[in-house]
Order: structure tokens, then C-alpha cells, then sequence
């Protein structure tokens, strides 16, 4: 079938687009390899990696075609919308759109309580350092959760995509 709007992608004169790809990925580094360091444990062997990481690499293009294509097939519609996906499911339905909020929620805390145990895991060396800092993280969180979805994406996804590309970096050359 032909892919709705595709030509107001192939139109674009900006290259802005790419350096939000790249900062989109580098962000995901930063949270991402925290996680991995820690699965380290569980993966026996190399046969193991490669088949998680094939298998996952599988999944995850699968969901971003299925993704990209309900986006592009609204873009229309949803270019002024916070979270466009939630938009395009609460236009098939009023239990699509609680299910779909339900897994939105179920999807920020698992990646909020993984993230941050990884971080707290591979950074403290004792139990009153732990503490200390899931009070930390704890305590920033109060005054981030008054910004609004659009404000932390334009700020955080920049800053840390930023920083996720340096930590590419280093990781490459080291």
C-alpha cells in the first residue's frame, strides 16, 4: 500500500530530522547501557548475547515500523499533539485508549524502576550509598514531575542525547 504523507518526509529541505534521530538514539545509550552492564549476569555465554540481541533487534524493528506507520498514516492530525499515539488510539476506541494509557504507564515505570536500579546498582558500593542516593533521585523527581511531557522531551532528549553521543564515543575508543 502506498505510505500516507511519505512525501512531506521526502520534501524536507532540513537536515533536522538526522541530528533528532541521532540525539533520539544516543539518548536511549544513556539508559540503555546501565541496564546491559547489569544483564551481564544472566548472559552465560556468547551464543546467548547474540541470540538475545538478534531477537530484540527483531522485535524492536517490528514495533517501529508498526509505530512509524500509524503516526505517518495520521501525521495530518497529530503534528500538534503531545503524544500523537494515544491520540490515534483513542480514535479506535474507549478501551483501546485506557488499555493503551494502562501500557504507556506499565512501560514509564518498568523503564523508570529499571533505570534507575541500574544506575543505583553499578554506582553504589554500599548500602548507606545506595540510600543516599535513591534519596537523590527520589527528591529530583519531585520538581521534574511538574513539567509538562513536550517541556522534559525538548529539554532532556537534547541534553542527554548530547551526552549519550560523548558516552558512544568513549565507549568506542576505549
Amino acid at each position: 500500500k502506498k505510505i500516507n504523507g511519505i512525501e512531506t518526509i521526502k520534501n524536507q529541505q532540513s537536515v533536522y530530522w538526522i541530528i533528532s534521530s541521532i540525539l533520539y538514539a544516543s539518548y536511549n545509550s544513556i539508559c540503555l547501557i546501565p541496564i546491559l552492564i547489569s544483564l551481564k549476569e544472566y548472559l552465560k555465554t556468547k551464543r546467548d548475547a547474540i541470540l538475545v540481541s538478534v531477537t530484540t533487534f527483531i522485535i524492536m524493528i517490528i514495533l517501529s515500523l508498526t509505530i512509524f506507520l500509524l503516526l505517518n498514516s495520521q501525521v495530518d492530525k497529530i503534528s500538534k499533539i503531545e503524544i500523537p499515539i494515544v491520540y490515534i488510539a483513542s480514535t479506535l476506541g474507549s478501551f483501546v485508549k485506557h488499555v493503551y494509557g494502562i501500557c504507556i504507564l506499565i512501560a514509564i515505570f518498568t523503564t523508570a524502576v529499571s533505570s534507575g536500579y541500574s544506575f543505583l546498582k553499578n554506582n553504589a558500593n554500599s548500602y548507606k550509598k545506595y540510600i543516599k542516593l535513591a534519596l537523590i533521585i527520589c527528591i529530583i523527581s519531585i520538581p521534574v514531575s511538574g513539567f509538562s511531557f513536550s517541556s522534559l522531551i525538548s529539554i532532556l532528549y537534547p541534553v542527554f542525547g548530547y551526552l549519550g553521543i560523548l558516552q558512544i564515543f568513549f565507549l568506542l575508543t576505549a
